[in-house]
């Protein structure tokens, strides 16, 4: 009676117990990696399962891993040569309360192995003609050459209004006649002073002296505007100016230092005859070349 009731137990089990086999992907190439689940279904809470390892004996398949879970495991494989494979029935031991209560099996696995190498066609393939790339668009081409004008008339724009100045600047005649005009108009300007006293003789001087000054700078390309008159005197001396027209800048711009630093107050007539005196002083430098000594 017992050996009845054990094998009725053992057939429920068999009956009952399903096994699903799943593979991924569908399409499977030499090298590639293949998932293989088996999961067993249909088992109450106190079975679990044992599965034996595939029986690897073949040299076309490598087996790269095995994940367990409760019911089910995967197989990770990795095939080296094509055509068909049969993989053996997988063995599952199971289990309840530590005891092996049965074991079942799966079905054969067969998988067709595909070859990326395979070719039916054994001839020489023709060679594929040479191909035009197109790098960038018609779009991309026109934006580029307006681009490429527009740089070339800016820089050509550019190098005439640099050479149109240089030429207005350093010919002769032009620009340094109009310097020569407007210091001289700058000076005539200067206002007498209204009341003869050390403030009013100090600024009347002062304004002359950087009139003079701001010429010589443009004149003789220095900073005379940042000189002591004593500095530009020994300045004149290299440049081997005439020595009367050093005197002569000596004379005019030590009566505007003792202005400032002595407040020596000139008499009245001398206010106007300095101003000419500025004036000639300009016009004698107006004929000196730049960069080269000379005289009047």
């Amino acid at each position: 009676m017992r050996a009845i009731f054990i094998l009725l137990c053992l057939q429920s089990i068999t009956l009952t117990a399903d096994i699903n086999i799943d593979v991924y992907p569908d399409t499977i190439y030499v090298g590639s990696l293949v998932s293989i689940q088996v999961t067993v279904e249909n088992l109450n809470n106190k079975e679990v399962t044992l599965f034996q390892d595939i029986d690897n004996s073949s040299d076309n398949f490598s087996i790269i891993d095995k994940i367990l879970s409760n019911n089910s495991v995967k197989y990770t494989l990795q095939f080296w040569d094509s055509g068909p494979v049969i993989l053996q029935p997988i063995i599952i031991d199971i289990m309840e309360l530590n005891q092996n209560i049965t074991q079942i099996r799966s079905e054969k696995i067969i998988l067709d192995i595909l070859s990326n190498l395979s070719n039916e066609n054994n001839g020489l393939r023709v060679i594929k003609p040479m191909k035009n790339l197109l790098l960038t668009s018609d779009l991309s081409k026109i934006i580029v050459i307006i681009f490429l004008l527009t740089g070339i008339i800016i820089s050509h724009y550019l190098w005439s209004k640099r050479i149109d100045y240089q030429t207005s600047k350093y010919l002769s005649g032009e620009y340094v006649h109009s310097n020569l005009q407007n210091t001289l108009n700058a000076i005539e300007k200067v206002p007498l002073p209204k009341i003869y006293d050390s403030e009013s003789t100090e600024r009347y001087y002062l304004n002359l002296s950087i009139i003079c000054r701001q010429y010589i700078n443009e004149k003789f390309y220095i900073k005379a505007t940042e000189m002591t008159s004593t500095e530009l005197a020994e300045y004149f001396k290299y440049m081997k100016i005439n020595k009367e027209l050093i005197d002569s800048w000596v004379q005019i711009s030590s009566k505007a230092d003792l202005s400032k630093y002595a407040k020596q107050i000139p008499p009245i007539d001398d206010y106007p005859k300095d101003k000419m005196n500025f004036m000639n002083l300009i016009k004698s430098f107006n004929k000196i070349q730049s960069g080269s000594g000379g005289g009047v």
